[in-house]
């Protein structure tokens, strides 16, 4: 199976797993979060009951006082009873209690900013088999409590109760008559904050929760990057390999076909004909040696002392040129290379010849080389006017192994070391190097070296 689709079953499976924790999780919150929820509200009833009985009972006793008062007094003078002006008598007469219940919950820590109501929801007045709605549900309820001001969403009902009270009235005929009074009475508590203590009392399995899911999608994560990389070294590895095999078998088989044709008689009999066969089997030979050279170079970590001495510019630009010509290739020169540096010949020079090798074999245009100097350092850069490189592959440039990939599968080959090998013995060298676009077109690599301190020996 193709790993592309091995890594998206692997990505389907996992956030489907992921998505099933986090819905587990979501089920536990949320039954946690009701359960804490009664057990808020049934702490909040205990916490009413023991500091605001009192209160309220004696509240509720002076309210059913004045509302059989009323009733009797409309019933004696032969009116039919009406609750509408209870509400404002109630507020008149009950503000000592009021103030009592309300100092008995703000002394208690869980009810303090709490605001408690009750109320007289329905009263009915019975007499024989007939019934008389005073106050209906529909109505507004008798309040017995001061106002609170609250949202729906913050008034949870403590409790419900009825109560009936039976008693005679004479009438204006003189004859007397016996009614039942009922009444529906409701509580509520108004809490602001409540949902901010549930959630204070849910902190660890909030906390437990974020946690979990946090170290679930790490690990996931980490696993994923984990895959990629190994894919990635696998990637590497194999391009490595395949390059690697057809570097080798490239000058191992072109020095076969030079020994098989130096043992025929024709190269026997011809001097100039073997001597033109020996000197193609010595440069397949220097080419091996650069091969393997480049391949040990890049696993060492080079510790030896670097030799110092004077290099000419002009020579090694000369150098360049020549090597240029020989592929068919013009090089042009930028600045005044007419100066002698205090450098390691072989690492500069190498450095010069990797980067010019490369414009060669991978560009078709102009290559030009030229150095700057400014106060304290010496640029020497090679241009070429071939395709500029993709900037998603230019951080990885100077990477071990790294090669730029191409439309025709590397059509030239290499082993990704080049570029490595250069930035890493221009930094030998005390410099550094790097690359970046042309404004017109085509790539530059530059060298960076301290000239003042390449001026100095060591």
């Amino acid at each position: 199976m193709p790993f592309r689709r091995k890594f998206f079953l692997l990505t389907i499976g996992s956030l489907i797993i992921f998505a099933a924790l986090c819905f587990l999780q979501y089920r536990l919150l949320r039954n946690t979060y009701r359960l804490e929820k009664a057990a808020f509200l049934r702490e909040l009833d205990e916490a009413l009951a023991s500091k605001a009985q009192q209160a309220t009972d004696t509240l509720n006793r002076r309210a059913m006082q004045l509302l059989i008062s009323d009733v009797k007094l409309a019933l004696g003078k032969g009116f039919r009873p009406n609750t509408g002006n209870l509400q404002s008598s109630f507020d008149h007469n009950f503000k000592a209690e009021r103030a009592a219940l309300n100092k008995s919950l703000q002394q208690d820590s869980l009810l303090s900013g709490t605001c408690y109501t009750l109320t007289y929801d329905r009263v009915i007045l019975y007499s024989g088999k007939e019934a008389d709605s005073l106050l209906s549900y529909k109505a507004t309820p008798l309040r017995l409590t001061s106002a609170c001001f609250a949202d729906g969403s913050k008034a949870f009902q403590t409790g419900q109760s009825q109560q009936q009270v039976g008693f005679p009235v004479t009438g204006p005929s003189g004859k007397a008559r016996f009614y039942r009074l009922a009444v529906w009475t409701s509580g509520r508590i108004i809490a602001p904050n409540w949902q901010a203590a549930i959630y204070h009392r849910m902190l660890f399995t909030l906390a437990a929760t974020a946690a979990l899911i946090l170290a679930v999608l790490t690990l996931f994560l980490a696993a994923f990057t984990a895959i990629l990389r190994q894919k990635k070294i696998a990637d590497i590895t194999t391009d490595f390999a395949n390059n690697m095999t057809h570097e080798l078998r490239t000058p191992l088989s072109a020095a076969g076909i030079v020994v098989k044709s130096l043992r025929t008689t024709e190269a026997k009999q011809d001097a100039q004909w073997t001597t033109e066969l020996l000197n193609q089997l010595d440069k397949q030979l220097e080419r091996l040696q650069r091969l393997l050279d480049s391949v040990f170079s890049s696993l060492e970590q080079p510790t030896e002392t670097l030799q110092w001495q004077p290099l000419s510019m002009v020579v090694l630009f000369s150098d360049l040129s020549d090597m240029a010509a020989r592929s068919g290739r013009d090089l042009s020169i930028n600045g005044n290379p007419d100066r002698t540096i205090l450098t390691n010949a072989d690492l500069l020079t190498g450095i010069l010849i990797n980067l010019l090798d490369n414009a060669i074999k991978y560009t078709s245009g102009d290559i030009s080389v030229s150095i700057v100097e400014t106060n304290k350092n010496m640029e020497i850069s090679i241009s070429d006017q071939g395709p500029a490189i993709p900037y998603t592959y230019r951080p990885y440039l100077f990477n071990k192994f790294f090669r730029v990939p191409q439309p025709d599968a590397h059509n030239v080959k290499g082993l990704g070391l080049g570029l490595y090998i250069c930035r890493r013995n221009a930094r030998r060298l005390g410099g550094d190097m790097s690359y970046r676009e042309l404004p017109e077109g085509g790539n530059q690599f530059i060298i960076h070296l301290p000239y003042e301190e390449i001026r100095t020996a060591r």
